[in-house]
């Protein structure tokens, strides 16, 4: 599996679980994987149109239906494909933007109930923030400054304060925005990955409780660890190999071990990187 990486995790309410993938042109395609303790396999694949160019994916309850929808960034903005009971997804429906994102995340910024967005362009120093109003519409978009090229873009609780934060990837290395649960943002403070930051993964790797940061690191063939204090703050753990050229990396337990591996998209296609319970990965394995 070459060309534009994979970019999301949807959950099955069977409990697979499916990877999303923009297909370059006006799609999207879908595969459903069959977990088990030793092993990872494809079972299923379905394609869905997206609109033009769509090169990222997220996850999310746009429409308050309980069903996953995605947001998908395309060439001319954002595109809103509504989830149904049978794995599949609606036509797309087009939500205008500030500019054409190339990263995008979903939470409920301003805890109102319904899901709101956020995303950057890759070339200026702001991220923008557009709220929901859980019929899959959005508001007009609010800026917010980070570091220079923001180009990736997380949302997540960083200091266990149960409200969503952004973790903004730039060509410095990770800007931290904390939310303060009324759609706005604290002035952002810095975090040096080594790297530049476009390429993000947050979740708990090491079990602690706290969120992690694992950020891509293309030139070393690695995927760099930083593990999270609970206040936003990050420190430097390890780097695992992810084989050449990593692009775009995803986290689930895929063998069922309750620890969490990545999924990582680089030059030779798709691997596997099973996680050690620390943080650090193991070598990785191509599918």
């Amino acid at each position: 599996m070459t060309g534009p990486a994979i970019l999301a995790i949807a959950l099955h309410r069977m409990g697979r679980t499916t990877l999303l993938r923009p297909l370059g042109s006006a799609g999207l395609l879908c595969l459903c994987v069959r977990a088990t303790f030793a092993q990872v396999s494809f079972v299923t694949r379905s394609d869905f149109a997206t609109g033009p160019g769509p090169t990222a994916i997220v996850v999310g309850l746009v429409n308050d239906d309980r069903l996953p929808d995605l947001i998908v960034a395309t060439d001319t903005g954002l595109s809103i494909l509504f989830g149904n009971d049978h794995g599949g997804f609606s036509t797309p429906l087009a939500v205008r933007t500030a500019s054409a994102p190339a990263a995008v995340a979903v939470a409920d910024f301003d805890r109102n109930g319904h899901a709101d967005i956020a995303y950057v362009n890759g070339e200026t120093s702001e991220v923008y923030v557009q709220r929901g109003d859980g019929l899959g519409g959005f508001g007009a978009p609010q800026r917010f400054a980070v570091g220079t090229r923001a180009s990736g873009v997380l949302a997540v609780d960083v200091n266990n304060d149960k409200q969503a934060d952004l973790l903004v990837g730039t060509s410095e290395g990770v800007s931290v925005l904390l939310g303060d649960g009324h759609g706005g943002f604290a002035n952002a403070h810095h975090v040096d990955a080594g790297a530049p930051g476009a390429r993000l993964v947050a979740d708990d790797f090491n079990g602690d409780g706290r969120i992690d940061l694992v950020v891509l690191n293309g030139d070393a063939e690695a995927v760099g660890t930083f593990l999270g204090n609970g206040n936003g703050d990050f420190a430097a753990f390890e780097a695992s190999a992810a084989g050449a050229k990593p692009r775009r990396a995803v986290a689930r337990d895929f063998n069922g071990d309750g620890i969490l591996d990545l999924a990582v998209v680089n030059e030779f296609g798709l691997a596997i990187l099973l996680g050690d319970g620390t943080g650090a990965f193991r070598e990785p394995r191509r599918i």
